[in-house]
Parts: structure tokens; sequence; C-alpha cells
């Protein structure tokens, strides 16, 4: 008998697998009768009256007879169990025709038995593998089985009757057919990760005598056809110069292409795909469409089929590059044989960036990979069509993502998106608490407020003089500015809260603070007006303000940002109601939002604070006012369609005026970016002319705070000064906007060139100040900690004027407590110790003036906008320039020339004008050789500055240094150093030597005495790694999924380094660490040589508590 059953799982299934003919997923019977389909074990689950559950594999079920035939499977067992009367169980599998097969399975009791449940079941569905799937009842309900859980939700998704259940497999479809109560049920309401399906038996409970189940199982491979791509494809995968417009994939050169893509035919996720050889077809293998950065690529493609093929569903394998999330990516037009065709949309929620790759709400990441630069993956969406013979597909980009399409196929859908397995951030080897304190400790290290020249406006009002803001009062010395933003309810506190903020923003040494989001909490919420100013609200910010000035911190804010209208109170459009999206574009083209404006920044600007004594619009500790934040007029014009509809209608009496006839609603489309240039125009002029005219406003003004296009610069030479945005790793919600999932790279900004602030160097226009009023570096990035170092050194080698983080909260509980309210975690630096504390590095670094400005300045010389459209940009080599040398540019008045000391004028192949005054000359385009390079040959940069093997920058004065492969950055001024490592490297600065040893780090140096490292009395010392709330969840390992925020307490990331400091011989000093609000925890051991090097191991982990934070005083 042992024999026997030790060799019935395999008699079992020899038997099984001549019944079953080789179909694929096939049912396939367990020892005890449980049946695995694919990567699901379904069994008969029962729950007595006290809901205990046991199984079909318990030992209540004793098998007793089973058969195997040529087309059936049958088996019979007893059953027994406490508190049941004794009974007997049956269940038949029989195959009905190939890939169909009928389940009939039942109880006979001799005397009733009590049941709260029998069910055939799918009793454990990890989430982290099936989250995502749809299932779907009757042929019209669909349950998507949900990522995340929200506490003291329901547990059931779904329970009902049912005749149909199609259930997706990971390889293969599933449905079942019959008469059946069904229950989907999220089992992490009980604490278990796991989600359970039931079909139930008939009767399924009470007292049961006899109870059965009758369905028809059918399952099957999925199937789906190739379409062949080869006459439309463009590019090939590999890619030999980058920008040189011949190259495959998305033209960025070698180390930075698809070139280990596997070729030929490949089954991902349940499609069958072709990918082209590039050998066998002329070098093409992928469709590659216009988007940022690439509009010399083609906007559309053509794929012709030779042979006919149909399917349900089109599955797409793609990714787009530089991609604008949740926007329209493209079309795809599907034409039939018979003369009709199907139009598939494609967006951001079906696709997303080839680099780092994360799952979309449709799109499913099928392949990854590793190039030289990033990991990098492709994205499979399937899209409903017409089940019809296909003649041909016809790609359309839309322009706002760089568009590549790979392979496409036709078949069943819908196919299954496959779950992720969860990451967890928990203390233990890795994580540690932290002692994360907000407020600083007075005197300590960490208190900068002696850095402050109180009051704000001592000096009277900010003027501009020579391209920088000065003082009136004082206009020989300029001023450069660095802050934070407050947002929303954070800047509404009462007054001893109020004092607090102010005090901490004090000691974190700025001298700024935008107010920023304040315009729907400042003002009433009555039916009729949204521009009445609430009492309440406005006394809080004016005593905040004043809380400022008194201590020098200056204001910066913006006239609107997101105050919500009242439904009707633009009387061109009474059934709207406008908010943030909509109010911006229609300011340019509706009068009644132009005057809605104007009320409330009357309103505002000219109350009096009682405070201070001033309307804020007098206020010399105003620095700037923005018009409206974020409101460029190409990016927001067709933000809701009836915005768009206003704008088209505008557009067509536009150019019935000028007796124009080309040209289409696009931002892309040179004759529509006219009609925008012209439009917003006009409508700064009325802003402008109201704010100087009517309300005697002299602050500094600036608009359209967002991107750095190159038409955008001629439209901002208007402005007083430069005003713009960026981010690093910005949120990206794949699935619903600004709802967790977020999808994020998790990379450092180091490796690409620190393209994050680079990108914003042509921005700049020279003769007028530069401030970027937003910047941050979002959670949950793990190198987030580099932002403010590398924007803090390259904002002063650019010699900038001001620089905001975004933002220090959103919410006053996070202002008020040491809670933890998630709400904008992703860029609120006041419940995030790392990012708080490296804007230490890149205040000293900007502000300090010891970082030198370069000495040497490229200008881009524009000399309009004509015929230019907003698709045009800058291109990447300004920003590679910008971390050797100034690059700015220069507006030159038609028929002028370019003057100003200039080491060269740059060609970017937009409006340079004739006379470029004596400058030497350089495209910026040429594909032979880099932009660098050929400045290297030329003798404006010097050789040893830029090494393009090793991806190496060394600024011009020879204060900064970054190298790209290596992942290294230095920067040295004589009171501040910072260095960034990853483990297992070394860097050297003047006086700081780090040996980092264990995870990636911000290190740095600074006097906190003003005077040189060397002879300072007083030192503090950074050591920074990363650092998130406990229970912090994540879709993956690579941490590139956020799925959940955690809660306190937040945890350290692990990091040691081996810290040398080069001081003065004889010096001696004692060591200790400190918390995050600079209050000492210990004194340290270190080691001090004669000669003066002083030495000590920095450990995150340590006896005392996880420590950033150490200060060092000179004895």
């Amino acid at each position: 008998m042992r024999c026997f059953f030790h060799r019935l799982p395999a008699v079992i299934a020899a038997g099984w697998l001549a019944l079953s003919a080789g179909a694929a997923d096939m049912p396939e019977p367990t020892a005890k009768g449980s049946l695995r389909i694919g990567e699901v074990l379904f069994t008969v689950r029962c729950f007595d009256g006290n809901w205990r559950n046991f199984t079909q594999e318990s030992p209540a079920f004793t098998v007793t007879g089973r058969k195997t035939e040529a087309s059936r499977f049958s088996l019979e067992a007893g059953f027994r169990h406490a508190g049941f009367p004794d009974g007997t169980f049956s269940e038949t599998l029989e195959r009905k025709s190939p890939g169909v097969y009928r389940y009939r399975a039942g109880f006979a009791f001799a005397s009733p038995a009590k049941f709260n449940d029998i069910a055939f079941a799918a009793a454990a569905l990890p989430v982290d593998r099936f989250a995502g799937r749809e299932l779907v009842v009757n042929g019209k309900t669909k349950i998507t089985l949900p990522a995340s859980y929200r506490e003291k939700s329901p547990a059931a998704l779904f329970r009902g009757e049912a005749t149909e259940l199609r259930f997706p497999l990971a390889d293969s479809k599933l449905v079942f057919r019959g008469k059946f109560g069904v229950l989907l049920q999220d089992d992490r309401a009980y604490g278990h990760d796991v989600y359970t399906l039931r079909l139930y038996f008939s009767p399924a409970r009470g007292e049961v005598t006899r109870t059965s189940i009758d369905l028809e199982i059918e399952t099957g491979r999925y199937r789906s056809t190739p379409l062949d791509l080869t006459a439309a494809a463009n590019a090939g995968f590999s890619d030999e110069t980058a920008d040189d417009r011949k190259g495959g994939w998305t033209d960025q050169g070698c180390e930075n292409d698809l070139s280990i893509l596997p070729l030929g035919r490949q089954r991902w996720n349940g499609a069958d795909f072709h990918i082209i050889d590039p050998k066998q077809n002329n070098g093409k293998s992928c469709i590659m469409l216009a988007g940022p950065y690439r509009h010399y690529f083609a906007s559309d493609a053509v794929a012709g089929q030779k042979r006919p093929v149909q399917g349900d569903y089109l599955h797409l394998l793609h990714a787009t590059a530089w991609p604008t999330p949740d926007k329209t990516v493209g079309t795809v037009e599907v034409a039939y044989t018979d003369g009709t065709a199907s139009t598939v949309t494609v967006t951001g929620y079906d696709v997303g960036n080839w680099w780092g790759p994360v799952p979309r709400r449709s799109g499913e990441v099928v392949w990854t990979g590793e190039n030289k630069k990033s990991e990098i993956g492709l994205y499979r969406s399937s899209h409903p069509i017409e089940n019809k013979p296909v003649r041909s597909v016809t790609f359309r980009s839309t322009g706002v993502s760089v568009w590549g399409i790979v392979a496409a196929s036709v078949g069943d859908g819908p196919l299954p998106r496959l779950g992720r397995q969860p990451h967890v951030i928990a203390a233990g080897a890795e994580w540690q608490p932290i002692d994360s304190a907000r407020d600083i400790e007075k005197g300590s290290v960490l208190d900068f407020s002696a850095r402050l020249d109180a009051p704000a406006g001592k000096y009277g009002p900010p003027v501009i003089r020579d391209g920088h803001f000065v003082f009136r009062d004082r206009p020989d010395k300029p001023v450069r500015f660095y802050g934070t933003n407050l947002c929303r309810s954070a800047q509404y506190l009462d007054k001893e809260q109020a004092e607090r903020l102010a005090d901490r923003m004090a000691a974190w040494g700025i001298n700024a603070v935008r107010i920023h989001h304040h315009d729907n909490e400042l003002v009433r919420k009555t039916s009729e007006s949204s521009t009445e100013l609430n009492p309440e609200a406005l006394d809080r910010l004016d005593y905040l303000i004043a809380c400022f000035k008194k201590r020098g911190i200056y204001i910066t804010t913006d006239l609107y940002v997101s105050r919500m209208l009242v439904r009707g109170e633009l009387t061109e459009t009474p059934d709207k109601t406008a908010w943030q999206p909509t109010f911006k574009p229609l300011v340019f083209v509706l009068d009644s939002a132009m005057e809605n404006w104007k009320r409330f920044a009357r309103n505002w600007l000219t109350h009096v604070n009682p405070y201070t004594g001033l309307a804020l619009k007098d206020d010399p500790a105003l620095i700037s006012l923005s018009l409206v934040n974020e409101d460029n007029i190409a990016s927001t014009w067709n933000a809701a369609p009836y915005v768009a509809d206003i704008y088209k209608q505008r557009f067509g009496k536009w150019k019935k005026r000028r007796g124009v006839t080309s040209g289409s609603a696009d931002s892309n489309d040179p004759v529509f970016s006219a009609f925008l240039v012209d439009l917003y125009g006009r409508a700064y002029a009325e802003m402008e002319r109201f704010l100087r005219e009517e309300l005697e406003i002299n602050v500094p003004i600036s608009d359209q705070n967002m991107l750095p296009k190159v038409l955008l610069s001629v439209m901002r030479d208007r402005y007083d000064f430069v005003e713009n945005h960026f981010y690093w790793d910005h949120p990206n919600f794949p699935e619903t906007p600004w709802q967790l999932p977020s999808a994020l790279a998790n990379t450092s900004a180091i490796p690409q060139e620190a393209v994050a602030p680079g990108r914003m160097f042509p921005s700049r226009i020279f003769g007028k100040p530069m401030m970027i009023t937003e910047f941050d570096y979002a959670a949950p990035n793990a190198f987030r900690a580099e932002g403010a170092v590398l924007t803090g050194a390259y904002a002063a080698l650019q010699e900038w004027d001001g620089l905001f983080q975004f933002c220090y909260s959103h919410s006053d509980d996070n202002v008020i407590s040491d809670g933890f309210n998630p709400r904008g975690n992703f860029f609120n630096s006041s419940t995030d110790a790392v990012k708080a504390l490296s804007q230490r590095i890149g205040l000293r670094l900007f502000l300090d003036r010891e970082l030198a400005p370069a000495p040497l300045a490229f200008a881009v010389p524009l000399t309009g906008g004509k015929d230019l459209s907003f698709a045009a940009e800058y291109p990447s080599d300004l920003a590679r320039l910008g971390l050797i040398a100034k690059v700015g540019t220069v507006i030159v008045p038609e028929g002028g020339k370019l003057s100003g000391n200039y080491a060269g004028a740059l060609d970017a192949g937009y409006g340079f004008p004739s006379d470029s005054g004596g400058c030497p000359v350089f495209r910026t385009s040429e594909a032979e050789k880099g932009l660098l390079p050929r400045l290297t040959a030329a003798g404006l940069l010097r050789p040893g500055w830029h090494d393009a093997d090793r991806g190496i920058f060394h600024a011009s004065t020879g204060q900064i240094s970054l190298s790209a492969k290596a992942e290294t950055f230095r920067a040295e001024t004589p009171g501040c150093e910072a260095l960034i490592l990853p483990a297992g490297k070394a860097g050297e600065a003047a006086f700081l030597k780090v040996e980092n040893r264990i995870g990636r780090g911000v290190f740095s140096i600074m006097s906190a005495d003003g005077r040189p490292l060397q002879k300072s009395g007083r030192l503090l010392f950074l050591h920074l790694t990363d650092l998130l709330p406990s229970r912090t969840r994540f879709g993956n390992k690579r941490m590139t999924l956020l799925s959940r925020w955690g809660s306190l307490p937040f945890l350290a990331a692990r990091g040691e380094a081996r810290i040398t400091l080069k001081a003065e011989p004889g010096a001696r000093y004692r060591l200790y660490a400190a918390n995050t609000g600079g209050k000492r925890l210990a004194e340290l051991p270190l080691e001090q040589s004669p000669d003066g090097t002083v030495r000590f191991t920095a450990e995150v982990f340590r006896k005392e508590g996880s420590v950033f934070v150490y200060e060092l005083v000179r004895r």
C-alpha cells in the first residue's frame, strides 16, 4: 500500500496527460483531487459552524477510490470531521472538447451536517502576484483585484450569483460556467496578504445532507499573432553617436540604447511578439516617433500587413522617453480589409519611461534589462479592437513624449497584470530608528540664525542692477536668496505657532520664504465670489509674514496658484467652475477671468498688514511677484475641452484677421505658437499695466515659471527676471492622479551629468536675475540628499540669484507637531531630516559667495520667436557646458548684433543673429563632434576640464568636480566642502577626505563660526544616507513603486565611512554626535596626529541612536 500511494501522483498525472491531449494549463488533479490550473490551486473548502475551515487536502478527506480513463477522471473519498456526521465526497472531471472540461463534485451525509460555507475555492491568491488582475462576472461586471487596502474597508470585493466567471491566469485564460454563487474577497481585512475566490456548492450553507457543484471549465493559452512592422520601422536598437540625428532608439549614444534587447519571436506575459532583427531589415528594427528633445523624429508611421491577421485585442510592446505623465502619447489607427477602422488612444497610463520602468495603470512591464546608463524596460498594453482582418496599422505621436514601438500583435485578451513582490522598510540590519527633531536647539551647531541680517527690508526694497538683485539703499552689494516654500495650511498658524515656525526657519539660515498655494485658503467661501479675503486667515498670514520679516526672512509669492472660483463667477462660462488647471489659461482669453485676477490681487496686495504697518505691495521685505504660477500658455491652453474650444475659436479669428490659412491648434505648430505668443503678450501687458499703474507696484515681476523652452526665453525677455522650476524624480502616478501607487526612477542625477539642474542653465537670460522658485529631489528617491548640494553648487557657478526648495510643508500638523502626515510627503522637508539637513549644504555653497562664478560665459543669441514653435528645445550639450562655464540666452533685436563679454556664441539652430559681435560661433547640434570637444579644440575650454570617456566635468573655477561614471561629486570653498560617494569609493577636498565603506553618502564639513575650515573653532559635519517612515511599502526591491507611506518612527539607512580632516598642526578637537535638531547626544572618540590630521569613523548606527550630524569643537 505504501508503495502504491508513493506512485499515485505519477500515475494520475500520466493518465491525465493522455486525457488532456497536451492542452496548455490543463486542470491537473492532486492526489486528493484538488485541481491545479495554471498557477492556481482550486480545492473544495469547507467552514463549520464556528468558521473553522478545512479543505479536501486535509485529513478529513480519505480517498477510497479513483479512476482515470481516456477522457475522464473520478475520485471517491470518505469524509470524517469532528462535529460532523460521517459522509462521502465524490468528484469527476471530464474532457468535453479541447480545452473544455466538466467538473462535478458533491457531498452526501446520512444526517444533516451544519456548514457555514462549502465552496470550490482558490484559497490563497497572493496579493503580490495577483494585484491588478481583472475578473469578469457574467460578461459585464469587472472586478480588479486592488493593489492597496484601506483600513476598515469591507473584505468582500464581489458577492453574487453567476453563470460565467472569467479568471485571468498568467499565461492562459480560465472560464467557469454554470449556475453558482461567487465570493471574491480581500483577506487583508483579516490580516492576510491574499485574496480568496469561492464558487459555492448548492446549497452552500446550513443543515446539509446533499450538496453539489457542476461547472464547465474552459482553459487555454492566450493566442496572439505578431503584426508585420518591417516596412514601418525607422530606427535601429543600437546607436553609435548621441544627438547625431542618425542613430537608433532615442539617439542617446552607445551607452544608452536598446541594443541588449533579444531578437526574434518572444512571448512575454501572455502575448507573442516578433522583435525585428535590424541586420535583416536595413538596420531598422523599431518605430521611433517624435517628442521632447527629438522633434526631428517622424511623427507617424504606417505598417501595412502582407497577410491579414485578426484578434480581439491589439497588444503593443513599447516605451516612451522624456515622458509627460497622464497625457495622450499617441494614437493607433487599425484599418481592416473591409474598409472600416478602429482608433486606439495610447496615454501615459498605458506606457511609461523606458528608464527605470515601473508598471502603469494599463501598462505592464514585460521586459527589463540594463544598459550602461540605467535599468531599462518595455511595456505591454492591450487595447480592444474589432475582430476583423487587419490591412494596416498607423501610429501617430502627439509629441508630448518620444514614443518607441518595438512590436505589436493581435489576439486574445484582456491579458492579466502579473503581481509584484513587495518590499517593506522595517527596522533591522539596514534601517534603524532615528530621533528626527524638527526644532533647532538654540546656539547649537545647526543654529544658523546668526547669518541673517534682520529685519528684512532694512536696506530698502530689492531692485535690479547689472543683472542681479541689490537692495535700493545698498546698491553696491548683490544679494542672493535661499529659501523654501510654504503651502496651504502650513502658513495659517496661530501666533504661537507662527513664532515657532519663524524661529525654525531662521535657525535653518534661510533668508526667504515663498508663500505658495495660499490663495484658496485666504478667501471667504461665499456663493458669489472667490476674491473676498477671509479676515481670520488674512490675520494669520499677516502675522506670519511679520514674524519672518522681524527675523530677516524675505517673501516672494504668486498672485494666482490654486484658488477655486465659484460656479458662474466667470460670466462667459456660467456653467463651469474654474480652478487651478483651467483658470490659468482662461485669464488670457476671458475678460471676466482677467478682472477676477485683478480683484484678488488688489484686495491682497493693498491690504495693510497691522503687524508691519505696510501693505504687502509696499513692504521692502517683498522680493518679487509671479503673476500666475506655472501658467505657461503652451502647456495650459488645452487644460479642458471647453478651454481648448475657446482657444481654437480665437485662433480661427486670429488667422482670419491676418489672412493666414495654414496652421493647426498644436503648440508644436509655428503658426499656432505665434498666436499663443501674441495672445499671451496682450494679456501680460494688461496685467503689468494694472500692477504698475493702478496699484503702483515697483517690485520685480515674472511669469511662466516652468520649463526651459527656447520660445519661452523669447517671451521671458519682457519680465524683470527669469523664474523657473525643476524637479528630479517628481512623483508619477501610474494608476490614478495624485494617489498611490507612485512610480519613481530612484536613481541619482550624477550619472546623468546633473541634468537637474543642468537643463535650467540655458533658460537663464543674461542681464536678468535668475531664480528657481521651486526645486526638489522628491522623496522617496534614495539619492535626494544630493539635490541641494548639486543645485547650490551649480547655481553659484552660474551666478544665479535665488533658490527655493519645494517645500517645507503642505499642512499645519507637520509644522506644529512631531507627528507624520503623509500629505505632500514627496516634497516636504519638515518630515524629512535628510532633505532638511541637505539644504544646509546647498545654502552654504550658494549664499556664502565663496564658490566663485565661472569666469567664462557662453551665450545662446536669439533674435526673436519668428517661425519658432514651442517644440524648440535647447540642445542637451548646453547642460553639460554649464557644469564648466556660465550658459545663458541673450535676446538680440532684429537686425542687431550680439554684445557683451562672451567667450562664444552658441547657435542652437533657432533665430541666430546675422552679427555675432565678433564672438566665435559654434553650432550646438553638429553631429561629428560634441560641443565641449570643439570648444576645447578651439582653446576656449582647458583640456582637463572635460573627459568625455570618463564622464568627468571640472568647473572652470576648480571648485566643483563631477564624475558621471564614478557617480561622485566634489564641491569646496574655504568654509564648506561637500563630497558625494557610492559605497566603496573615496573622495577628497582641501580639508575633508572620506573613505566611504557602507551605503551611498553625502558628506559635508562646514565652518560654524565664519572662519575658514582650518581656522574654525567649531565645525559641522554631516553624513547623510536615506530616511523613511517605518513600514513604508514599495512594489519591488528596487523601490521604484511606492504603494504606501509608513508611520513613525522614522528609520535611517545604514552608512559608514572613515573621515580624515586635514587640520592645522597642533590643532585639537572634541567630537560630538548630535540629533537632527543639533542637540548633543554623546562625545565620541577620534584620532589626532601632531601634524593636525584628525580621523574618526562616521557610523549612522550608533549606540546613542542613529546619527547624521556631528559637531567638532576646537580646544
